[in-house]
């Protein structure tokens, strides 16, 4: 018996040392900047929408999980109560938008941006939120978001 105890207390040890590095592995982990990624595809905010709103299913399964660059202009700037801000593109007369929660290290670089401006953008394609109404517009949402110079 006293054998194989002690195999059972080497295999719980090892095994609580394997989870507690793969923790804190985990823990210290951080999102790569998109600054040194290269984008899967490159696109303007018009075509990005429609393609969203007339070919959903495809439009997910081929830009939900990859990174954009997407130019187009803003429609506002926002910045909530933590101090992150989120750029909102939209074509012209559109309730549809593309919603860019932007990475902080842009925080610097966005107070001068105004509504209006045409911008590059590049960022990770979260997903998308379909209009079901009609009345208030679709958005594509990005995140971890740079400004393009």
């Amino acid at each position: 018996m006293k054998g194989k105890t002690k195999i059972l207390l080497a295999a719980l040890a090892l095994t609580t040392l394997c989870l507690t590095l793969i923790g804190m592995h985990e823990y210290k982990r951080v999102n790569k900047s998109l600054n040194d990624s290269k984008e899967d595809f490159r696109t303007n905010t018009t075509d990005l929408l429609t393609e969203f709103e007339q070919h959903e299913t495809r439009a997910q399964s081929l830009y939900v999980g990859k990174i954009i660059a997407i130019t187009g202009k803003i429609k506002t700037l926002e910045k909530d109560e933590k101090g992150y801000f989120t750029i909102v593109l939209a074509p012209d007369a559109s309730n549809s938008s593309i919603r860019c929660s932007m990475d902080t290290i842009e925080s610097q670089n966005l107070a001068n941006l105004l509504p209006s401006t045409n911008i590059s953008i590049k960022g990770f394609v979260l997903g998308y939120n379909a209009d079901v109404t009609g009345i208030l517009g679709s958005d594509i949402l990005l995140n971890r978001c740079i400004l393009l110079k």
